[in-house]
């Protein structure tokens, strides 16, 4: 994943390996700020070996963030 600009761990708890219910290992990839995620997506959707990833492009509505800052709230209008 290092080639489309990811750093990569394996997910872990207690030392172990962190699994889904399907015995899928579960990898964290680390993409700071992104430019264009709908081709990001689209990109991980043509690897070979990648289930899904957490992209979640045009579902919220409403996002609550939270940094040094304060908290924001940001809405999609429709």
């Amino acid at each position: 994943m290092a080639s489309i600009g990811a750093a990569v761990t394996l997910r872990s708890k207690d030392g172990r390996p962190v699994m889904t219910d399907q015995g899928n290992l579960l990898l964290d990839a680390a993409f700071g700020p992104m430019e264009n995620p709908a081709a990001l997506a689209e990109q991980l959707n043509g690897r070979a070996g990648i289930v899904e990833h957490g992209l979640f492009l045009g579902l919220a509505r409403d996002v609550i963030v939270a940094g040094k800052e304060g908290i924001r709230h940001l809405e999609r209008h429709a």
